[in-house]
């Protein structure tokens, strides 16, 4: 995988948007997180971002790009075990999992080309399903349906 050009880099900043946007909603309504909040709001933003539309796919690919990008360029001495985010390659994978478990038809192109392990993938569904839910049910008190 590679940054091919400026619109991966924009999805890829589009990601990190929503990802900050988690910490202030879980700050400013006191929502619960019970893992590392940094993989929670990972998640959101992935949710978030598949809206159902391919250019909302193509948007997480980029992320997950970006994090395959960064954890290639960091040598393993430097890998900060002890930080509050998983290791990028971690987030990768779980962002093309989950990614994949939206609709495996349509997003098999990450097994099939090798990105996602198969061992990974036949998780994925009923993990995109189990975070989908939590975060809708985190979130239905404080959305409007109109």
């Amino acid at each position: 995988m590679t940054v091919e050009d400026s619109g991966d880099v924009d999805d890829a900043v589009a990601f990190f948007f929503f990802h900050e946007l988690g910490h202030c909603l879980i700050d400013a309504w006191q929502l619960p997180a019970t893992g590392r909040e940094e993989d929670a709001v990972d998640q959101l933003a992935t949710l978030v971002m598949l809206d159902g539309t391919p250019e909302g796919v193509d948007m997480v690919i980029s992320a997950a790009i970006f994090f395959d990008v960064v954890s290639a360029s960091t040598s393993p001495e430097d890998i900060a075990f002890w930080d509050e985010h998983s290791v990028d390659q971690q987030r990768m994978y779980y962002t093309l999992c989950l990614t994949y478990g939206s609709d495996p038809v349509k997003n098999k192109g990450s097994v099939a080309s090798g990105y996602l392990p198969k061992q990974r993938a036949e998780r994925c569904s009923q993990e995109f399903k189990r975070i989908d839910g939590a975060w809708n049910k985190l979130l239905t008190p404080y959305l409007k349906v109109q």
